[in-house]
C-alpha cells in the first residue's frame, strides 16, 4: 500500500482503526492494518 498512500495517511488510518475497534472485534487484518504494518 505505500506505493499508493503516504505513510502519514497509513498511520492516521491504523491510529484510527486501533481506536475504534482495539481488540480487532471486526477482524480486520489485511492490507495496512497487518500486524507487521501495525508495529
Amino acid at each position: 500500500m505505500r506505493q499508493v498512500q503516504s505513510d502519514g495517511s497509513i498511520a492516521v488510518l491504523q491510529k484510527t482503526k486501533q481506536a475504534i475497534d482495539p481488540k480487532n472485534v471486526f477482524g480486520i487484518r489485511n492490507g495496512i492494518f497487518t500486524d507487521a504494518d501495525l508495529g
